[in-house]
């Protein structure tokens, strides 16, 4: 499909109106609108939407992109699914299962499916390796309360710092430009998730396909992910072979989920619900989903928002209320049995109850 095809479907297709059937409530901001950015912690609208340029960008976290691109990084679609999404969206079907946008450079060496996954399965055992060396990263998780260091390693849980992805060139037999079309390594050779504990995204089969990234030092975004369309899933094991599964924001929340004794545990990487989220635990025949978001109106917003998609597939949701922030605070002096208490009374998304929340919103 041609440059100007692309472009033709975007223009048949509003921007505005899109994010408004997937629950963004859109303001007037001067001659554009703003709404709750869904990549980041987002208490005032920081996404600036142009209605006119069908084109968006967060002064919060700096996103910026057009229609397909948020597809791509909400839904966790590749570029020819995104493509595809935007047909349907625009109502003209396109055939795009061949289309996949190159690498600046013009190589298609990360387009190859085989050669793209090794490196990411190597590179998730880098980080996993480099854990063990890295005293700033264990100090960093023993404070955030994640102290059982069999976990970190069952999950897979890293770091990434300083050039160390660019220094396994010569040893991988991988090219730098390799490394940069996956968005592993910047222009200059620097680790894209420097400074980050990082936790590997993995799809259905348990292939690595990314990953995300936690800041450790503050004073800087926390979350970081790679360049271009997120893909995968952290523990996409935990949807099997239970009838419910526990979603939550961060994997730290996760982790102090996990460590806790909740192996049922998936982390959104977020407050969106993506839709290879719901693919999966429709794949996994999942019957009820407990959302446990942060304890605050945005975390109430994302969570009915979630819920409103997973009664599209008849999946029941509830929402866990915390006294506290989230789960990995919840987890710093609390135990299990406490938490298996919220499960219990956990309220019915659609309630009474859920509606006052609405109310009082508005």
């Amino acid at each position: 499909m041609e440059r100007h095809q692309i472009d033709t479907l975007k223009a048949r297709t509003s921007l505005a109106q899109f994010l408004e059937t997937r629950g963004h409530r859109l303001k007037k901001n001067g001659t554009g609108l703003v709404t709750h950015c869904p990549f980041h912690e987002d208490d005032t609208p920081s996404l600036s939407v142009d209605p006119e340029k069908g084109l968006y960008h967060c002064f919060g976290c700096g996103r910026a992109g057009d229609i397909l691109t948020f597809l791509q990084e909400v839904d966790g679609l590749s570029f020819s699914q995104a493509l595809e999404r935007l047909g349907e969206l625009a109502g003209h079907e396109v055939q795009a299962a061949a289309v996949e946008p190159r690498p600046a450079n013009g190589n298609a060496v990360a387009s190859e499916p085989a050669l793209r996954l090794d490196l990411l399965e190597r590179v998730a055992q880098i980080y996993a390796d480099d854990l063990a060396q890295n005293a700033e990263a264990r100090q960093y998780l023993i404070g955030r309360g994640i102290t059982d260091f069999e976990v970190l390693r069952a999950l897979r849980v890293g770091c990434a710092e300083g050039r160390r992805l660019s220094r396994m060139t010569g040893a991988c037999g991988e090219s730098r430009e390799a490394l940069r079309a996956l968005g592993l390594v910047n222009e200059r050779g620097w680790d894209t998730l420097t400074g980050c504990v990082v936790v590997p995204l993995r799809d259905s089969d348990g292939r690595v396909t990314g990953f995300l990234g936690r800041r450790m030092r503050a004073g800087e975004h926390p979350h970081r992910t790679l360049s271009g369309a997120r893909r995968g899933l952290f523990f996409p094991e935990a949807a099997r072979g239970t009838p419910s599964v526990l979603l939550v924001e961060g994997f730290l929340d996760a982790l102090a989920c996990y460590q806790a004794g909740l192996r049922n545990v998936m982390a959104l990487g977020g407050r969106v619900l993506t839709e290879e989220i719901v693919r999966h635990l429709v794949r996994e025949g999942i019957e009820e989903v407990f959302l446990c978001l942060d304890a605050d109106e945005a975390g109430d917003r994302g969570s009915r928002e979630a819920a409103e998609r997973l009664s599209k597939e008849r999946i029941r949701a509830r929402r866990v209320e915390l006294p506290v922030k989230d789960p990995a605070e919840f987890f710093q002096g609390r135990t299990e049995a406490e938490f298996r208490n919220l499960l219990q009374a956990a309220v019915p998304l659609g309630s009474v109850r859920e509606e006052a929340l609405v109310l009082s919103e508005d």
